[in-house]
């Protein structure tokens, strides 16, 4: 199975895609695309209210398109949540779903599975003084909602770590704290030398996902956030979850026991005037990273070996530097994607026999897409018997169901029981999915509908409607489902065609309706100008993209090939100390 990883999408689905066609030239067949977050589904002028970033970087992009059905997902693509989100739409989705066909978001955490492979994600960015918080926010979102919406909380970290079966693929928008001391440090601070104070202080990066990474070992992990390529390899030696802080057997209620840093550095605000120095200082580093990284975005002369080494793998030199060592020593190997995402898909089928965890986790993180930069990258990961489609997953819908009563909708989180006392229930909760859920009802139905009424250029709707909380019939039956009280937009918006009385939120509506008014009336006029139309002035169907020049990728990397993941041994010049 060949998967494309995606770094931060920015709304560039149509290049993201055009790339992608461009890479099947070669007789490749592309099964899966991975979005790291970022995502921007913007249906409409009122989703752009929510996006936290500068008012004069917000743009409607074309995801409405997909959404209305103007356009389908070349590709069956899931994604998760990033800090630059609509996240008045994602959140009618908490708990996973289809946000157009062919396109399906993680939801906040989750798992899912795909053509045998178990793909974990979890959304948002780490900020601690939000961490410990219940999803407090309410809708229509003033500006500091709109910003802490996106904020991981401590109770889908719990939710998580109760995962016990292994899995293939996990999903971030943030790297797990420490994970760039695990590749070529020197290399990433030549490109990014403004995160020189995180590595040093080793506060770069989310400690609950270094929990997670630790607890869960996933065979790869990937991540964007930081717009820069980086590769590590990951080595679970024994014991080294229980080293860590988070990690310490009564880890699951201090998860949050986190000190709260000022000003941390990791949630970038896209175009921000500090970036955009900060890149343009940097600029000339990038373009030679673009010629010499082995990335996707490259000359077509071809590298040597030399010039596609990503990282190092820590703690694993004696495994990488010897030439002659063969494959079956490899510690590569050690890894047999094959066989785990077969017994993940057994067990999701009823088989309890559990899967061994892999030693190491390879961990790669992806530019944004933009030209001339490692925004895309192909992992071909050995083929499962099993059909490219969506399944739950037994396991999680029974963590969700012993999770459920714990939700909070207020700012004071609800206290989680003991991890025995949740793996206990768990048990039960497994028992009763297995029961009570048919294996035909496993399958993800392609159940999308839209919500929201979707941009159409010219057209105002009522901002009232825009702005109110919807009830998306995905949340609905996916509760139905597994027997649980949905929490999410409860008292929101009815389709009429899912009931024949629409309910009003209880909060107030009003939110700047005049300035939104402007937002419309100019994006509306924007997209009227820009509309293609034929010579009789008749409105004609928009096709994407041709690939833009600069968007040429052309590398693809096997996900066996331990040249993504490793590099030259690490010299005493490459450590971080020494670099000034």
């Amino acid at each position: 199975m060949r998967v494309a990883i995606e770094g931060c999408c920015h709304g560039e689905l149509d290049r993201i895609y055009a790339s992608i066609r461009n890479l099947e030239r070669d007789n490749l067949k592309i099964d899966l695309l991975i979005v790291c977050g970022d995502f921007q589904s913007i249906r409409n002028v009122a989703d752009l209210e929510v996006l936290a970033c500068p008012d004069k970087f917000r743009t409607l992009g074309t995801f409405y398109q997909y959404y209305s059905g103007q356009k389908k997902a070349p590709y069956p693509t899931i994604f998760v949540g990033g800090n630059h989100e609509a996240s008045n739409y994602l959140w009618e989705l908490y708990h996973g779903g289809w946000v157009c066909p062919n396109i399906y978001f993680m939801g906040f955490g989750g798992v899912i599975n795909f053509g045998g492979l178990r793909i974990g994600g979890l959304s948002g960015i780490f900020k601690p003084h939000h961490y410990e918080y219940g999803h407090y926010e309410v809708q229509p979102y003033n500006d500091q909602d709109s910003r802490s919406v996106y904020h991981v909380r401590k109770y889908n970290v719990q939710r998580m770590a109760l995962i016990q079966q292994p899995l293939d693929v996990f999903i971030s928008h943030d790297w797990p704290k420490g994970i760039e001391s695990h590749g070529n440090t020197k290399k990433l601070l030549d490109m990014k030398p403004f995160l020189r104070n995180e590595v040093h202080t080793n506060t770069l990066g989310s400690p609950p996902n270094e929990y997670l990474l630790k607890k869960l070992k996933p065979k790869y992990w990937f991540s964007a956030h930081l717009h820069v390529k980086f590769a590590a390899l990951y080595e679970h030696v024994q014991g080294n979850c229980e080293t860590s802080r988070l990690g310490a057997p009564h880890a699951f209620h201090e998860l949050g026991s986190i000190a709260v840093v000022e000003g941390n550095p990791e949630e970038i605000d896209i175009h921000s005037d500090h970036e955009e120095m900060m890149e343009e200082t940097y600029r000339h580093v990038d373009e030679k990273s673009a010629d010499n990284s082995g990335g996707l975005i490259r000359k077509s002369d071809g590298l040597d070996s030399a010039d596609q080494v990503d990282s190092v793998p820590a703690n694993a030199n004696s495994a990488v530097d010897d030439p002659n060592q063969s494959c079956k020593e490899s510690l590569f190997d050690q890894m047999d994607v094959t066989s785990d995402a077969n017994a993940a898909a057994a067990s999701s089928h009823g088989n309890e026999q559990a899967a061994r965890h892999p030693k190491y986790t390879r961990f790669l993180s992806l530019d944004k897409c933009l030209p001339g930069r490692d925004f895309l990258q192909i992992v071909n990961i050995p083929e499962v018997e099993c059909s490219g489609e969506f399944f739950y997953d037994e396991e999680w819908l029974a963590i969700m169901r012993a999770t459920n009563d714990y939700f909070s909708l207020a700012r004071e989180q609800k206290l989680m029981p003991s991890e025995s006392e949740l793996r206990k229930r768990l048990m039960e909760e497994l028992d009763w999915i297995k029961e009570n859920v048919p294996r035909s009802s496993l399958r993800v139905p392609d159940n999308f509908v839209t919500t929201a009424a979707g941009h159409v250029p010219g057209h105002r709707p009522r901002l009232s409607d825009l702005l109110r909380p919807h009830l998306n019939p995905q949340t609905v039956d996916l509760c139905k489902l597994i027997g649980i009280t949905n929490y999410v937009n409860a008292n929101g918006v009815v389709l009429p065609s899912r009931s024949a009385k629409d309910l009003t939120p209880t909060h107030g509506l009003d939110k700047n309706p005049e300035s939104l008014e402007q937002k419309q009336s100019m994006f509306s006029e924007k997209e009227t100008t820009n509309e293609d139309k034929n010579e009789s002035g008749q409105q004609i169907e928009t096709q994407s993209p041709p690939l833009p020049e600069g968007f040429a990728p052309e590398n693809v990397v096997n996900g066996n090939d331990q040249d993504m993941f490793k590099g030259s041994e690490r010299s005493p010049s490459a450590s971080v100390d020494n670099q000034e």
